[in-house]
């Protein structure tokens, strides 16, 4: 294969992965190991990302680390984001999650977790709390029980207590 061929593979890989993370950092694309991006080093990533963008093909937004997304995203939500992949990559299931995927129940939505994973024995909806309101929490965790959807929280410990009786992951113990 010519390099072009070679660098047009790498593109749409590292574009696949992006259009599934939405909003992601060199080391994380690197950690997912999209494009081979994890066989150099961060330069490197930064590199391919920097040559990405002049092309047009991805765009960046730097907030004391370098951000990508595919063109027309919006970085509104994007520390909510980055703790979703940052988790999904430490527990391994980046690869087999469904992020934003709704939760439906005779062909109506009954909730869209942030991310939903399949186990063995099912799903399981993985929510993200940075800094929703108590109300919120508990309207969610009322539909998660009434349904018997299984669920894990990713939460800062001092937010541990919002969510009584759950699972709970913690972003201190992963970042």
């Amino acid at each position: 294969m010519r390099k072009s061929e070679l660098r047009k593979i790498r593109e749409e890989r590292i574009l696949s992965t992006l259009a599934k993370g939405r909003i992601m950092t060199a080391a994380q694309l690197r950690a997912v190991g999209a494009g081979g991006l994890d066989k150099g080093g961060q330069r490197n990533a930064l590199r391919v990302l920097a040559e990405m963008e002049r092309d047009g093909l991805v765009v960046s937004r730097n907030v004391g680390v370098k951000l990508s997304a595919l063109p027309g995203s919006r970085f509104g939500h994007w520390e909510h984001q980055l703790l979703l992949v940052d988790f999904l990559i430490w527990q391994g299931w980046f690869k087999t999650a469904e992020i934003e995927r709704p939760l439906m129940k005779g062909g109506e939505v009954l909730i869209v977790p942030d991310a939903v994973i399949r186990l063995v024995n099912g799903i399981m909806a993985i929510e993200v709390d940075r800094r929703q309101k108590l109300r919120t929490n508990r309207e969610k965790m009322e539909i998660y029980k009434r349904e018997g959807i299984p669920f894990c929280v990713v939460c800062y410990k001092e937010r541990g207590k919002y969510w009584e009786g759950c699972v709970k992951y913690y972003i201190e113990d992963f970042r």
